[in-house]
């Protein structure tokens, strides 16, 4: 429901002829050094609407645009059954496996594989990320993503622009896109255009999911009906079965039209919550009793995988995301997969009590291309460090208001291993020049 009801909060704002603050944060966080802006006024927003639900989804997507990963999950609407309790033995009759492992092996014997997210949580993309690398060699070929914008055509030139999608204005998916591109993957667009004001809710999530089947049979297998396809969705539009009121999502429409072979893997269930104790209480058993270091699937002893939360009996596989640990301010999932590299950065606040945005982007790329990455720069606490991938970088300051706070930075981050595998040390450094 976040689209039409979005849609629907831009087009009141306009209509009453005054300016909207969504409207400003989305058109500030796509102008380069205006992201904190775009983050205050989202702020300003969340505190003049009492907090409601909407507005803090919306400030959770936009702290994860800045690498505020925590202060994302805190203000974040928590959906989690807090009552449900584990089923215990079935948990423990299960046996963990490696998930994407797991993922690429099932992928291999389907045609479509679906990924759901919570577009919040950047700590998924990173799985996201080391299974698509995998998929390509499989024979998958398209790279469909919700969040690509689907007004006009796709215009991707190496790098995610500012107006290629709302959830890639986020550094790790702008890493996607990149390493989606640069592995020979086609993108696809497939979200919904079509907004009705009358509609309820339930005929919007209706039409919603049947005109995104429709994008995806229109845009890929009408043209090649072998295609191998890589779906990234949010939430429950990976669902084959029904929820709990009726709904059918987009996953479940596509295979009734189609009769595709396709496999659904939820993300967006078993992960840590900030409070803890908002957590499934699933998840919080399987950390305890297997203390994963990375992503986790649980298998049972018939061959399939255990699901549950909202997304029980609803998908394939879930994957189980371990717990979160500070490294020089960033969590250490950053580093997984990725081919980042953790690097201090000097800067010294032109004033002690405000706080600033460090941005880094690849030397040579335009205005519009997505920051590589970007993070927030607290009064009174250590300077977080940034991750990069292995490259030239430009690393610009500035303060709340969009100004250049301090002169540019070059950053080169070298590191001669393949992005496949390997974990770089979080100590190690980079040069830095002015």
């Amino acid at each position: 429901m976040l689209a039409p009801l979005l849609v629907a909060a831009l087009l009141l704002g306009q209509a009453a002829g005054k300016p909207d603050p969504m409207t400003e944060a989305f058109q500030a966080v796509r102008t380069r050094g205006s992201a904190l802006h775009a983050l205050k006024i989202m702020e300003d927003h969340w505190a003049a609407t009492g907090k409601d639900d909407f507005s803090s989804q919306t400030l959770g997507w936009f702290y994860s645009f800045l690498g505020e990963t925590q202060k994302a999950n805190e203000v974040f609407p928590k959906y989690q059954d807090r009552n449900a309790k584990p089923p215990i033995d079935e948990l423990d009759a299960c046996r963990s496996v490696d998930a994407v492992e797991a993922v690429v092996r099932e992928a291999k014997r389907h045609q479509v594989l679906m990924i759901n997210e919570m577009h919040h949580v950047p700590q998924v993309r990173t799985f996201i990320l080391a299974v698509m690398r995998r998929l390509r060699s499989e024979g998958y070929r398209y790279y469909a993503a919700e969040t690509f914008q689907n007004y006009e055509p796709l215009i991707l030139s190496g790098h995610a622009r500012f107006d290629t999608g709302r959830y890639t204005l986020e550094p790790l998916f702008g890493q996607i896109v990149r390493e989606m591109l640069m592995v020979g993957y086609q993108p696809v667009a497939y979200e919904s255009t079509i907004y009705v004001p009358s509609d309820t809710d339930a005929q919007a999530i209706a039409r919603r999911e049947t005109e995104e089947a429709h994008n995806l049979i229109a845009k890929v297998f009408h043209r090649n009906p072998r295609a191998r396809v890589l779906v990234h969705a949010g939430g429950s539009h990976i669902y084959k079965a029904s929820d709990s009121v009726g709904n059918r999502w987009m996953a479940a429409r596509l295979i009734e039209e189609t009769g595709l072979d396709v496999f659904t893997v939820d993300t967006a269930d078993m992960r840590e919550e900030s409070p803890s104790e908002n957590a499934w209480a699933s998840y919080d058993h399987v950390m305890a009793r297997h203390r994963p270091k990375s992503p986790i699937a649980l298998r049972r002893p018939d061959g399939t995988y255990w699901t549950g939360g909202w997304a029980k009996n609803a998908v394939d596989l879930q994957v189980f995301f371990p717990r979160t640990e500070l490294v020089h301010g960033r969590p250490n999932w950053i580093t997984w997969e990725t081919g980042r590299r953790l690097i201090p950065i000097p800067f010294k606040a032109p004033d002690p009590a405000l706080r600033y945005l460090a941005e880094a982007s690849v030397v040579g790329e335009p205005e519009d291309a997505i920051p590589v990455d970007r993070v927030v720069i607290w009064p009174g606490k250590p300077i977080p460090y940034l991750a990069l991938p292995p490259g030239q970088y430009e690393i610009r300051f500035y303060d709340e208001e969009g100004r250049v706070a301090a002169p540019m930075r070059r950053c080169i981050s070298v590191d001669n291993r393949k992005l496949l595998g390997g974990t770089p040390k979080a100590t190690e450094t980079a040069k830095i020049r002015p």
